[in-house]
This record gives C-alpha cells, sequence and structure tokens, in this order.
C-alpha cells in the first residue's frame, strides 16, 4: 500500500514538471521581463529557470524610432535578438514589456506574428517561436506610443535554454532601453504637420505634402536608425511639397523624417 502511494505522488510530481516545462516553452507568464512592474523579477528570479551567467550571450533591444523621438499614437516596430555567439542553444524564449516608472505604457500586439502572444500587458513567444537557427533568435512586436511620457523603456529578459527537459542549466539576460519623446519645447508653434508622402511604396520619386513650411531638411533613415539619404531646400516644389530622388536607395524599409521636432514621421517602403 505505502508503495502505490508512493507510486502515485512521483507520477504526479513527474506530470506537475512535464506541464510546467511545456508551459513555459509556450510563453512566460505575465511579470517576468525584469521591469519595475515585474518587481525586477525574471524566470530566474522567480525560481522558473536556473542556471550559470552569461558567458557569451548577449542580447540587444532595437526600434525603429527615429533619432528626434517618437510621437503620440503611433506605431513602431521593436526587436529583440538573442545571440549565443559560440554557445549551443537550440531554444531560446523572451518576454517584454514597454513601462514608464512602474506603469506600462501605451500597448503593445502581435502584429499577427503566431511566434509571439500577449500574457496581459507583457509580450512573449509561443512554442512555435522559440526554436532558434545557429543559437540566435529573434522577435519583432508592435508598440502604440498612444500617450506615452518621456523616460518611457522597454524591458525584455531572454532565456537560452539548454534544452535537457528541466529547467535547469539555463543563462537568463535582462536588458532595457530608453526611448525618447518628441519634444516641442522652444517652438514658435504648436501645430503638429501630418505630412503626406506618396507613392508608397516608391521607385525613382517620392513627393511629401503638407510639409511643415518651416522644414528646412527631410532625411531617410534605414530600421536601424541610420541616416541613408538627406535632402535640403533644392528639393522643394513650395513652402509645404517636396520632391525627393529615391532612386539610389535599395529595395527595403525605411523612415522618412524632418528636421522639425513637432512633425511626424512616416514608414517608406521602396520597392521596384
Amino acid at each position: 500500500m505505502k508503495k502505490t502511494t508512493l507510486f502515485s505522488i512521483s507520477l504526479l510530481v513527474m506530470t506537475f514538471v512535464s506541464y510546467q516545462a511545456l508551459t513555459n516553452s509556450s510563453g512566460s507568464p505575465q511579470g517576468r521581463s525584469g521591469s519595475p512592474a515585474s518587481n525586477g523579477q525574471t524566470c530566474a528570479s522567480a525560481n522558473c529557470h536556473s542556471g550559470p551567467a552569461a558567458s557569451t550571450q548577449t542580447v540587444t533591444i532595437t526600434t525603429d524610432i527615429p533619432p528626434s523621438g517618437f510621437v503620440e499614437n503611433t506605431d513602431y516596430t521593436i526587436t529583440i535578438t538573442a545571440e549565443g555567439n559560440g554557445a549551443s542553444h537550440s531554444r531560446i524564449g523572451f518576454t517584454a514589456s514597454v513601462e514608464e516608472s512602474g506603469s506600462h505604457a501605451g500597448s503593445l500586439s502581435t502584429g499577427g506574428n503566431s511566434d509571439i502572444q500577449m500574457r496581459g500587458p507583457y509580450i512573449t513567444h509561443t512554442f512555435s517561436g522559440i526554436s532558434a537557427t545557429g543559437s540566435m533568435r529573434s522577435w519583432s512586436f508592435t508598440w502604440n506610443s498612444g500617450t506615452a511620457p518621456g523616460g518611457t523603456a522597454v524591458y525584455a529578459a531572454v532565456n537560452f535554454t539548454n534544452n535537457n527537459g528541466n529547467t535547469g542549466g539555463d543563462v537568463i539576460i535582462s536588458e532595457t532601453i530608453s526611448l525618447t519623446k518628441v519634444s516641442g519645447i522652444g517652438l514658435d508653434e504648436n501645430k503638429l504637420y501630418d505630412f503626406n508622402l506618396f507613392p508608397n511604396p516608391a521607385d525613382k520619386k517620392l513627393e511629401l505634402s503638407n510639409v511643415d513650411p518651416h522644414t528646412k531638411q527631410i532625411s531617410i533613415y534605414g530600421l536601424n536608425g541610420q541616416k541613408v539619404a538627406e535632402f535640403n531646400d533644392n528639393s522643394k516644389e513650395s513652402p509645404t511639397n517636396w520632391i525627393l530622388d529615391v532612386s539610389d536607395l535599395p529595395e527595403g524599409n525605411y523612415i522618412v523624417s524632418t528636421d522639425r521636432r513637432d512633425t511626424q514621421h512616416k514608414n517608406l517602403l521602396i520597392k521596384r
């Protein structure tokens, strides 16, 4: 009778461990991004996963927010990239949040990507989103800035697993970046010029209308934040209309921005 009871308890423990591992591979619980709203907790500090300190593993957070900063009620893409850099990891997971002073700022969405999912205000991987190639994995999701204030930051915690079937031997890294918000302080007017650009996708010529008439320069940035083209007053057709020659830009996605801090920026696709 005692052996039967012991055997039953063992089966129960094995079932719980298997369920817990499957649950975590299908997405992190809420409140594990290492953020203030998470009370600094990750899967490591919550005693869910454990292992050695990072050796070669790195985590980076990038966005398509232009150098001038984000504006309110605008969609931006945030990308979390995890790299083993020589360490062997076939499965990598993450959870992330965007916060300011411990409160979630703006809103996150998957953009229809089946490799990620929402867990309350946090975003995390799904089971299909943990497979790594060459010990590298990245996830991209959408952040709508809403009325997020300056000082907003992206928090992410990444779990580099050793795929041994249990929660030991994993490497957990936390990373954060601060986001700059466009400021209109010191400008002689408060109008937000919502300029238009067409055609989009563009091929050789790009026309901008309803541009702030005080604009002196228009720049085009890659999604990595590097400036790839710059145009001055010579491209003006009128105070509020510009014609840009984009024939030298390779196919791809870009951000069009002006030198006016109170103006919006626009996404541009070059396609031929």
